[in-house]
Protein backbone atom coordinates (compact mmCIF):
# COMPACT_ATOMS: atom_id res chain seq x y z
CA UNK A 1 0.00 0.00 0.00
CA UNK A 2 1.14 3.83 -0.58
CA UNK A 3 1.10 6.08 2.12
CA UNK A 4 -2.16 6.69 1.58
CA UNK A 5 -3.46 3.53 2.23
CA UNK A 6 -4.36 2.63 -1.70
CA UNK A 7 -3.35 -0.99 -3.35
CA UNK A 8 -0.39 -0.44 -5.63
CA UNK A 9 0.66 -4.16 -5.96
CA UNK A 10 -0.20 -6.96 -6.66
CA UNK A 11 -3.27 -5.48 -9.48
CA UNK A 12 -5.37 -7.28 -11.71
CA UNK A 13 -3.79 -8.47 -15.15
CA UNK A 14 -0.10 -8.24 -13.68
CA UNK A 15 2.52 -10.78 -15.13
CA UNK A 16 2.36 -13.06 -12.57
CA UNK A 17 6.15 -14.51 -12.48
CA UNK A 18 7.97 -15.57 -9.35
CA UNK A 19 9.81 -17.99 -7.69
CA UNK A 20 9.20 -20.19 -4.85
CA UNK A 21 12.73 -20.72 -2.15
CA UNK A 22 13.16 -23.09 0.78
CA UNK A 23 14.25 -19.97 3.35
CA UNK A 24 13.52 -18.96 6.47
CA UNK A 25 13.09 -15.40 5.32
CA UNK A 26 13.83 -13.00 2.32
CA UNK A 27 16.98 -12.41 3.50
CA UNK A 28 18.38 -16.01 3.59
CA UNK A 29 16.14 -16.28 0.48
CA UNK A 30 18.86 -13.54 -1.47
CA UNK A 31 22.07 -14.15 0.73
CA UNK A 32 22.23 -18.22 0.11
CA UNK A 33 21.66 -20.36 -2.47
CA UNK A 34 18.22 -21.89 -1.83
CA UNK A 35 16.67 -25.09 -3.67
CA UNK A 36 13.92 -23.72 -6.13
CA UNK A 37 10.64 -25.76 -5.05
CA UNK A 38 8.39 -23.66 -7.26
CA UNK A 39 8.84 -21.34 -10.39
CA UNK A 40 6.07 -19.94 -12.81
CA UNK A 41 6.71 -17.50 -15.44
CA UNK A 42 3.48 -15.39 -16.71
CA UNK A 43 0.95 -17.78 -14.64
CA UNK A 44 2.41 -20.74 -16.08
CA UNK A 45 4.25 -23.56 -13.87
CA UNK A 46 7.66 -24.03 -15.05
CA UNK A 47 9.05 -26.11 -12.14
CA UNK A 48 7.74 -27.51 -9.29
CA UNK A 49 8.88 -29.65 -6.83
CA UNK A 50 6.01 -31.92 -5.67
CA UNK A 51 2.39 -32.18 -7.72
CA UNK A 52 0.89 -28.64 -7.38
CA UNK A 53 -2.57 -28.34 -5.48
CA UNK A 54 -4.02 -25.69 -8.08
Amino acid sequence: MDDSGQQVWPKVGDEASFLLVDASCSAEAVSRISAVDGLLHKGNIVKWSNSPQI
